[in-house]
């Protein structure tokens, strides 16, 4: 009983390592309707176009560079940055909606 209690109190105390699934293939494949379109490039890394004019990003990519990112041939100008008070993400607001 002592034993089951410790091991009880350890999964408590210590940091998970890993996430148990019961299929790994299907929790690593892509969905098959997923649209990749609402994803860009911003400053070398990916933003994910959260609305119209929004892409969502981390914050330490949006401090770097000038902001404007293009795409599909048209160049979007950065007009605003809004911070996460606590992680490090930031939504960037653009003078054009995105496709």
């Amino acid at each position: 009983m002592l034993k089951n209690l410790a091991i009880i109190l350890l999964s408590f105390v210590l940091p998970a390592s890993a996430i148990v699934v019961e299929d790994y293939a299907t929790a690593e494949a892509v969905p098959p309707d997923f649209n990749w379109g609402y994803v860009y490039s911003c400053n070398g890394s990916s933003s994910v176009a959260v609305g119209s004019y929004w892409l969502l990003t981390a914050a330490h990519v949006a401090d770097d560079g000038s902001g404007s990112i293009s795409a599909d041939g048209t160049t979007y100008i950065r007009q605003e940055v809004v911070y996460h008070p606590d992680a490090d993400l930031a939504l960037a607001r653009y003078d054009k909606a995105f496709p």
